[in-house]
Order: C-alpha cells, then structure tokens, then sequence
C-alpha cells in the first residue's frame, strides 16, 4: 500500500510526500525505506524517524514494476579509525550500531570495538551519547576534543 508523510529535508523545510514502500535498509545506525516518491517521480530512501505523521492509504501498487537502485555502502566522508572500550552496559546497543566482525568481547565483560567512523561534528554527539559506558582509546584527537566538549558541557551546569 502506498504511504503518504510530511518530510523534512536537511534545511528542515517540510514536504508532504506520497510514495510507494518497496524496501527496508539499515545502514549508518539508521533504518530508511527505499520507495518510489510520486512527488518526485523517482526513488528517494527516506530516513524512518524523519518520516512524520505517517499514514497507509488504501491505494495500491504493483511492486514488482519498480526496481529501487542497489544500496551501495558509504564509506564514512572524511573517516576515521576509532578504537573504544564500552561497558557491558551498552552490549545491546553496540551490537545494533557495529558491525560484529568489528567488536571484541573482553575478558571482564567490556567491549573494544575497532570501526571507521566519519570525522564531523555527528561523531562527537554519537559518543557522548553513550555517557559514561564509552572511552576513546584512539585516536587521540578525538579523545580530546570529547574531553573539551564534555568539560564545556560541565561549565554550563556548573551554577
């Protein structure tokens, strides 16, 4: 059945988008739905938990006359290696946001997860928020840049 939603785009300027759902992705520790957007008359994928005030219609499509594009992996735009110890407590969401082949099971019961990550402002909110159930052990510069932020963070509770 066909969906119809309002959408904001990275401006945050809204659209009310019609479009028909032909695939699930997760990619980027996100899920999207690929479909064909009537709007644009193309396929677009569509962030799910920007998809606002979602409604199924009664009108119906043939899924098999569309052919969404392959989902082709993005290498993280100006990525990093990172290396971090997690605690146990951020088990199951380490294991949704990681691929397996990147995380280790240590010995007392924490985490090292090895994985390329994209270098922008994104990483920096990603890891904080895991509080405090995550070091960076590399690289250091993004060590302390999370240290900078988090004692300016610090300062604005601090009176």
């Amino acid at each position: 059945k066909a969906l119809a939603f309002s959408y904001p785009n990275s401006t945050g300027e809204i659209s009310e988008r019609k479009a028909y759902p032909l695939k699930l992705v997760f990619q980027g520790q996100a899920w999207y739905v690929q479909a064909f957007c009537l709007l644009k008359r193309d396929y677009r994928t569509f962030k799910i938990n920007r998809m606002l005030d979602v409604r199924v219609l009664p009108e119906t499509f043939d899924a098999a006359a569309y052919a969404p594009p392959p989902v082709v992996p993005h290498p993280p735009q100006g990525g990093i290696h990172i290396r971090a110890i997690f605690t146990a407590a951020a088990a199951c969401r380490i294991y949704d946001e990681f691929n397996p082949e990147d995380i280790k099971k240590n010995g007392d019961g924490t985490f090292t997860v090895d994985a390329a990550m994209p270098l922008d402002e994104w990483v920096y909110g990603y890891f904080l928020s895991y509080g405090d159930n995550v070091r960076i052990l590399e690289p250091t510069a993004l060590r302390e840049a999370l240290r900078k932020k988090i004692g300016a963070m610090s300062k604005n509770y601090s009176e």
